[in-house]
């Protein structure tokens, strides 16, 4: 094998593996979002509950525990702002790899179609060599 179709080869290798970490750590940047959304809405809906039962509870005490979970969630929402930016990060790294791994692959593929040019152009002429060397055999 000739060395620029192994160095393309080795090349792709790489973008692939490249592109397999992208799209890792997408799913664990996506995972930790899912998980700040996941306790930003639990929080509603304790405080919803907490809501309709206002009345077992003593005003003063609710009113902080109300503080401390609109505090909560106000950061919790902060938080999966920014793993929203995090993510669209990790998906603009993963398109950027996923374009590289198919550059690689497409340069692989016209030097493998050069060849394959090269083999049937071989091939051709070698058959017209025979028919060449039948007709003078014949004629």
């Amino acid at each position: 094998m000739e060395p620029r179709t192994r160095a393309l080869m080795a090349l792709r290798r790489s973008r692939r593996i490249e592109t397999d970490l992208a799209r890792r750590d997408l799913g664990v940047v996506l995972a930790h979002e899912a998980d700040l959304i996941a306790g930003e809405q639990a929080i509603a809906r304790e405080v919803e509950g907490a809501r309709r039962e206002i009345g077992a509870f003593d005003p003063d005490v609710f009113a902080a525990w109300l503080g401390r979970m609109a505090a909560r969630r106000a950061a919790l929402g902060e938080e999966a702002r920014a793993a929203a930016e995090t993510v669209a990060a990790a998906r603009r790294e993963l398109a950027a790899r996923r374009m590289a791994e198919t550059a690689a692959e497409d340069a692989l593929g016209h030097i493998m179609a050069e060849r394959a040019l090269e083999v049937a152009r071989r091939d051709q002429m070698t058959l017209e060599d025979v028919a060449r060397a039948l007709r003078r055999g014949v004629g």
